[in-house]
């Protein structure tokens, strides 16, 4: 596949291919994901967390949150029991959340909307100060 850069568009280089349906393969229902937290010092699973989308990865910070891109939806889930504390809707085609600091704030940020046909890509960013916007002004 040959990428091409179009001015004013956000690109990371990437492309994702696409699995055609075919009859014969059968159709799932119901979630077809799951997070699962695992308890090393018991050797067993803590708890676990169904999804009907795709999973574009985790970022758990020392808050006791854990971050999951899931489906269309950046959630954050209680670390110690896997609870929803909130979600929002990114779009779909989520990436691994990222996190890092500027002045004492901790920010979560998430690509979401790649590999998505007339789906704009956007960047994602989380503040308990500020809320969320996207980086793209839209």
């Amino acid at each position: 596949e040959q990428l091409e850069y179009t001015p004013g568009r956000w690109n990371t280089g990437t492309g994702r291919g696409r699995s055609e349906q075919r009859p014969e393969r059968p159709q799932l229902t119901g979630p077809s994901t799951l997070l699962l937290a695992w308890d090393p010092a018991t050797n067993r699973e803590a708890w676990r967390v169904p999804s009907s989308g795709g999973n574009g990865g985790t970022l758990s910070t020392g808050g006791n949150l854990t971050f999951w891109g899931t489906g269309s939806n950046l959630v954050a889930l209680d670390a110690r029991s896997g609870e929803q504390v909130w979600s929002f809707e990114v779009g779909r085609g989520t990436a691994t959340p990222i996190t890092y600091s500027i002045d004492g704030r901790q920010y979560i940020t998430i690509a979401a909307g790649m590999g998505v046909q007339n789906l704009p890509p956007r960047v994602w960013t989380f503040s308990v100060e500020e809320g969320v916007g996207s980086l793209n002004g839209n």
